[in-house]
């Protein structure tokens, strides 16, 4: 016997779904002005880029927690690992741990690109240059030392070795024929 609703609960349901239907339009019509607009993009973008390379999917499939936590001797529970060792696992925290890292790394270079349009000064543009790309080499020192600690073997970084003499090029590096 197939199931049949009375008339009031199908007439419910359709006027509901009429309502929301007529509400996503007119909502949709009103974001229309706002959706033409360049910042709105970029902020979609980056929360997209954001929310993918964080791991969320991997995240949610695996039911993975944040960080690992353990207990002290008193009974207090405190993280004992931000980044999970090897590649091919992670905590969910270290994923936007890096998504911070990479995202704000992007938006220093977004501002390096325009900081004639923020600053006006030519002192405080120097200064606002100059603290701009140490932030942006202590960002990427801190993305080598997750990646590092996520890879052991992995080798190079952006500083030269310890054991580069500093002079003249006649002190042989043995880049130089």
């Amino acid at each position: 016997m197939p199931l049949t609703f009375p008339f009031s609960t199908i007439l419910y349901k359709n006027v509901l779904f009429l309502v929301i239907f007529a509400a996503f339009l007119t909502v949709l019509k009103y974001l229309r002005v706002v959706m033409l607009e360049p910042v709105v993009w970029f902020v979609i973008a980056m929360l997209t880029y954001f929310i993918c390379t964080g791991g969320i999917v991997y995240s949610i499939i695996h039911n993975v927690p944040w960080f690992k936590m353990d207990r002290d001797q008193y009974g207090t529970v405190y993280i004992s690992e931000y980044f999970m060792k090897g590649q091919r696992g992670q905590w969910a925290g270290e994923g936007y741990i890096f998504s911070v890292l990479v995202c704000t790394t992007g938006f220093i270079l977004i501002f390096l690109s325009k900081v004639d349009d923020f600053v006006k000064k030519n002192s405080h543009r120097r200064i606002a240059v100059i603290s701009c790309l140490a932030l942006m080499y202590f960002l990427t020192e801190m993305m080598l030392v997750c990646y590092k600690y996520k890879s052991p073997w992995y080798g190079p970084g952006f500083s030269p070795p310890g054991h580069y003499q500093r002079g003249p090029l006649m002190a042989d590096q043995g880049n130089n024929i």
